[in-house]
């Protein structure tokens, strides 16, 4: 069964409505899979503001096409430039905002690819709190955290005003901050349903190190078995190798 995710979006209400109601009306727009919510609602902006904002490239790294969609209407709303990162572009880009909870790629290869293809950008992530903890250590500009997004979190990061983080990925955030890279790699095996013999093997250290790090990691997950373990390290966003 597919994890459900709750993202608030503001966008641009439907073409066709009157004028004068655009400012302040709010739309609502469900998806059954993955379990979308999506309110939509269009803020009063300021010419003045958007002209400011209008010189600013903006590339959107996201698999999910409701949710690409719904924050490039934020940001065109906003006066910024948006093009799609899934898409090859030579532009370099002002900004970079990387969809975290959507995507099919390892979280943190994702972050360092992007990272390599615009190397001057302002960094912003979108994500849970989970895989906003696990990408902490990466050379990130900004956070939005879900399950909602709505369009001063997202401004406020683009225009390096950093939104507030809730308890929940404050404290994911001091766990996270335990964990090695060597234990990153634990986890990445342990996820793809390898023992710990087989882990040793891959990453060529001795069986008793591994078992080291897996009883470790589970006390510091709270988790009870490794099943349980693996999937608190899919749900963070790290990539199962051997599967």
């Amino acid at each position: 069964m597919a994890r459900s995710h709750v993202v608030g979006l503001a966008i641009a209400p439907p073409s066709g409505f009157p004028n004068r109601a655009q400012n302040c009306i709010p739309w609502i727009i469900s998806i059954t899979f993955p379990s979308v919510h999506v309110a939509v609602e269009r803020p009063l902006i300021s010419r003045a503001r958007r002209m400011a904002d209008s010189r600013r490239l903006v590339v959107l790294v996201s698999d999910h096409a409701l949710f690409r969609d719904g924050v490039s209407a934020i940001l065109r709303d906003h006066g910024f430039t948006v093009h799609d990162g899934n898409a090859s572009s030579r532009n370099r880009a002002d900004v970079v905002v990387i969809d975290l909870d959507h995507s099919r790629e390892d979280t943190v290869a994702l972050i360092r690819r992007v990272r390599r293809q615009h190397e001057q950008a302002r960094i912003v992530v979108i994500g849970g709190a989970l895989r906003l903890a696990a990408a902490q250590a990466e050379a990130i500009d900004a956070e939005v955290e879900t399950p909602r997004v709505d369009g001063d979190a997202l401004i406020a990061a683009m225009t390096k005003r950093a939104p507030r983080l809730s308890a929940e990925a404050t404290r994911a955030r001091r766990l996270w901050a335990e964990v090695t890279p060597r234990q990153r790699e634990v986890l990445a095996w342990l996820a793809g349903g390898l023992d710990n013999s087989a882990i040793a093997a891959e990453l060529g250290v001795g069986l008793r190190a591994v078992k080291a790090h897996v009883s470790s990691l589970l006390a510091l997950f709270a988790c009870d078995s490794r099943t349980q373990l693996a999937m608190y390290a899919q749900r963070a966003g790290i990539r199962a190798r051997g599967a």
